[in-house]
């Protein structure tokens, strides 16, 4: 249960900034956004829309996906050094590996470039 009331005192061009940041950061209340929006500022936490959160979460699966993948080539090489396996890997496992971690670490270089 909220307590205390904080007065500010804003322009009608303020107070439309803040409704269309909560509209577009689908804050169910004005309060609720301008409660995040000082929340971020206090942590220095980026304050998230919604489609940057999936965006995040999307780069994250890719970043993730690659790993697993460099993880089995590095398991296929380990076999191989170790008399386990008669192959190595391709040369073009190490190709699509290495192009799907610079895919995936762009992208998130970009998302960071976004940020302070």
């Amino acid at each position: 249960m909220r307590e205390g009331w904080i007065k500010v005192r804003v322009t009608g061009e303020e107070r439309q900034r803040l409704e269309d940041g909560a509209a577009q950061h689908q804050a169910k209340t004005l309060s609720a956004f301008i409660r995040r929006a000082i929340d971020s500022a206090i942590t220095q936490k980026p304050l998230l829309t919604p489609a940057e959160i999936d965006q995040l979460d999307g780069t994250r699966e890719q970043l993730r996906m690659a790993g697993v993948n460099l993880n089995a080539l590095l398991r296929e090489v380990h076999l191989f050094e170790n008399g386990v396996s008669d192959r190595g890997p391709k040369l073009e496992d190490y190709r699509a590996t290495l192009a799907e971690l610079r895919h995936a670490l762009g992208k998130v270089t970009d998302i960071l470039r976004r940020y302070p």
